[in-house]
């Protein structure tokens, strides 16, 4: 599915380095990383109202600029996050291209990862998945289990309320019905301390 934004991404690379059949405009930049070079953006400009219109764009600008400044980070790096940000926005692989020296106004869309009738822009965010409603896990209390629980939330009810001396009663009751669970245990002392 990324096949074309990689294909962009490789051709400006290889251009970068001068490697024979890079594409369209042969060599750019040469020496690590990539350059902002404004002279060869400028002259793609002069060539692309794309280009030009592109240039306005001060958020996409700023996306270029910081790929560029990754010099030191490595080059791994760079192409990774060339990748990301491509992907958000095509944009950023046209305006790279073209300060590498490609001519991207004489590429394909396909080319370039699009599609004919549709001109570069931001990509749309993936549809979102349907979130699927899960049902609530089964109940795989005992039968003894699920009456002591009930008689423990009655005891928290009346305990909210304040009504002490009740909620004793039925923390009382889930302990006669499970009497090794510390769980109503520790319900019924808290009442005691409260009281």
């Amino acid at each position: 599915e990324d096949a074309a934004l990689k294909e962009g991404l490789k051709k400006a690379m290889d251009a970068k380095y001068d490697v024979p059949g890079a594409g369209v405009g042969g060599g750019g930049g040469g020496g690590p990383g990539l350059r902002f070079d404004p002279a060869a953006l400028a002259a793609a400009a002069a060539k692309n109202p794309k280009i030009k219109e592109y240039m306005q764009d001060q958020a996409l600008m700023q996306k270029v600029g910081m790929l560029t400044q990754m010099q030191g980070s490595g080059q791994a790096m760079q192409q990774q996050m060339m990748m990301q940000m491509m992907q958000q926005d095509q944009r950023v692989l046209e305006v790279i291209m073209a300060m590498q020296g490609i001519d991207v106004s004489t590429m394909r869309p396909e080319e370039m990862g699009g599609d004919a009738s549709e001109p570069s822009r931001p990509s749309p965010p993936p549809p979102k998945k349907e979130e699927k409603k899960e049902e609530p896990p089964e109940d795989l209390r005992s039968p003894e289990q699920k009456e002591a629980d009930e008689w423990k939330t009655k005891g928290n009810e009346l305990y909210k309320k304040k009504q002490f001396k009740e909620a004793l009663e039925m923390y009382d009751k889930a302990i006669a019905v499970l009497p090794d669970d510390i769980t109503y245990h520790n319900n019924k002392n808290a009442v005691l301390i409260e009281m």
